[in-house]
């Protein structure tokens, strides 16, 4: 809880381009982590950095990021936070075509 208040911080200050350039490269590196923190970290912080990313980039790369975990990953509660990240997305999408995907 801590590290995600700390990277939601970090997004509020230092805007786009780092979350978008550092923090979600970071995030995709770890969704087939085999320790369940992290990939349930990465699944949080999608929701959590929704407000913080250009449209472009939440209707993209966060959305391929939770579908791919939501496919791949079988921890249940891994797909549970994984779902709750998709609805929390979907409510920032202003492309409708996006809505078919998920």
């Amino acid at each position: 809880m801590f590290m995600l208040t700390g990277i939601v911080g970090i997004a509020r200050c230092s805007g786009l381009s780092l979350v978008e350039n550092e923090i979600l490269p970071q995030c995709w590196e770890q969704i087939s982590h085999k320790h369940l923190e992290r990939r349930l970290l990465v699944a949080e912080s999608c929701s959590a950095l929704a407000p913080y990313v250009s449209s472009s980039i939440r209707n993209s790369l966060m959305l391929s990021m939770l579908q791919q975990m939501l496919l791949e990953d079988k921890d249940e509660m891994v797909r549970e936070v994984v779902v709750r990240s998709l609805a929390l997305i979907v409510t920032f999408m202003d492309d409708k075509d996006k809505y078919y995907q998920v």
